[in-house]
């Protein structure tokens, strides 16, 4: 990561030096820019989603999903 311009915060971002941890060297931009494209089109998809705030509203919106067998 090279957070040089912008401090610590900018060293994340997409235009940012991506560095390949398993087998060294940098990471192409190209590649850089389509995994950031993936996280905005997965956020975008999901849209916003108001985390539960009781017991009760959580085992609702999981339900939806799951069988749910007593706790």
């Amino acid at each position: 990561m090279d957070a040089s311009d912008g401090g610590y915060s900018a060293g994340w971002g997409e235009d940012a030096s991506w560095y390949d941890a398993t087998r060294g060297g940098s990471v192409g931009r190209k590649s850089v820019k389509r995994a950031f494209a993936v996280a905005r089109g997965l956020s975008d998809a999901l849209g916003t989603v108001e985390p539960p705030l009781t017991r009760d509203e959580a085992l609702a919106a999981v339900g939806a999903f799951y069988t749910l067998v007593p706790i």
